[in-house]
């Protein structure tokens, strides 16, 4: 008998992957000559990553990189093959979640996701042709700023100067520098709502409560003024995008 395992993870205890194999080696034990095929499945939460990189016969890598209040960390995304491309997968979560500053007061002035950007540039360098990352239970609230910074782009403010404390600096910033030779593959986000950034159902609304924001005005106003700078070198319609 052939039988097909597909199963999620037990959230908190074991992986789907894990899940998976202990099936298999109890239906070893009922009859040997069954012959399981694992198929780790996921929700697109926790241990997505995982589960795609299983599927796609996928090898792990360990990016260096910083966790969103700046500590130095080992964030690990998977690399396989998909129709033909070498493909990427990772988690915002892995550099900039709250699960890994849980140990920390929260920060929403300070949180970056310079640590996601490290990811993105360790996977470039590796030459993948598409990089697929998740978007959920990040500990930030900087629109990505922290992340661009890593990526080569540079933030000045109105003489010039270029700006470091980031993103706890982010309404002295006059205007956002581009890398002279960033060269990234195709990048999908992967994400589960239909939240725009700004406004009642925005980025700072809905999720900076959980990541510690208490003057929703304060992060509303920043995340307008970083959007108003990344929209000159983007679609205007950016911050209305859904996601």
């Amino acid at each position: 008998m052939r039988v097909l395992i597909a199963i999620d993870k037990y959230k908190g205890s074991l992986t789907a992957t894990q899940v998976a194999m202990a099936i298999q080696q109890a239906l070893a034990r009922c009859d040997t000559a069954w012959n399981c095929d694992l198929c780790p499945i996921a929700d697109g939460g926790e241990g997505t990553v995982d589960a795609i990189v299983t599927a796609l016969k996928g090898s792990w890598m360990a990016a260096p990189a910083h966790d969103a209040l700046g500590r130095p960390i080992v964030a690990p995304y998977g690399i396989g093959q998909h129709a033909g491309i070498s493909q990427a997968v990772m988690e915002m979560s892995t550099a900039s979640g709250l699960a890994i500053v849980s140990d920390l007061p929260p920060n929403p002035t300070r949180a970056s996701t310079y640590g996601t950007g490290e990811m993105l540039r360790h996977a470039t360098a590796q030459g993948v042709g598409q990089i697929l990352i998740g978007i959920g239970g990040s500990a930030t609230n900087d629109g990505g700023l922290g992340m661009a910074i890593a990526l080569g782009w540079r933030a000045l403010d109105a003489a010039g100067t270029e700006i470091t404390d980031l993103p706890a600096a982010a309404e002295e910033i006059a205007s956002l520098q581009p890398p002279p030779n960033l060269n990234l593959p195709p990048i999908i986000v992967a994400c589960d709502v239909t939240n725009p950034l700004l406004g009642p159902t925005g980025a700072s609304a809905v999720y900076g409560p959980q990541k510690g924001v208490q003057d929703v005005p304060f992060f509303e106003n920043r995340l307008r003024h970083i959007a108003d700078l990344a929209e000159k070198h983007s679609a205007p319609e950016l911050r209305d995008t859904l996601g």
